[in-house]
């Protein structure tokens, strides 16, 4: 299941500074970058809106909804697949632009250090996700709102 357009909209995104050329690594199992040092300190954010009448709220919980943090790991995955599709990097190919309708997909091969800092409620419309530090299929992502800092987290990912 996708959540955008179910538990999110996306309002905007922006560079923080320039991610530089993301790609799959040659043999197609990870995303890198192909500069790491030009991406050490990049970052890339999304604005989004999370959507209070999404059907997960009713169970997480009644009265008091709070984005799961499952799910809040699933939006970083999407936006990412959404920016790396954007980009137009295919499978160790920067040279190569994706094919019309052609999408990437990742799947999470780790989550380290994920901290769940402050729960996240519709209430705090807009939220902003930055991804950090993208290099070697690795990269920080923190999920912020104006009221608070509500998760920080490291993930790894493979290309599917």
């Amino acid at each position: 299941m996708k959540f955008e357009g179910y538990l999110y909209d996306i309002i905007d995104a922006r560079d923080s500074v320039s991610m530089g050329s993301l790609a799959a690594s040659e043999d197609g199992s990870s995303v890198s970058a192909d500069n790491p040092a030009a991406s050490r300190d990049a970052a890339y954010a999304f604005r989004i809106s999370l959507r209070p009448g999404s059907p997960i709220y009713a169970g997480h919980f009644p009265g008091f909804p709070i984005t799961p943090g499952v799910a809040l790991l699933t939006i970083v995955r999407e936006l990412l697949e959404r920016r790396l599709t954007e980009l137009g990097q295919v499978r160790g190919n920067p040279a190569r632009p994706t094919m019309s309708g052609e999408h990437i997909s990742l799947t999470l091969a780790s989550a380290d250090d994920v901290k769940f800092l402050h729960p996240l409620t519709p209430d705090h419309n807009p939220v902003t996700i930055t991804f950090k530090n993208f290099q070697n299929g690795r990269l920080k992502a923190e999920i912020t709102s104006s009221a608070a800092i509500h998760a920080r987290m490291t993930l790894s990912y493979n290309m599917l």
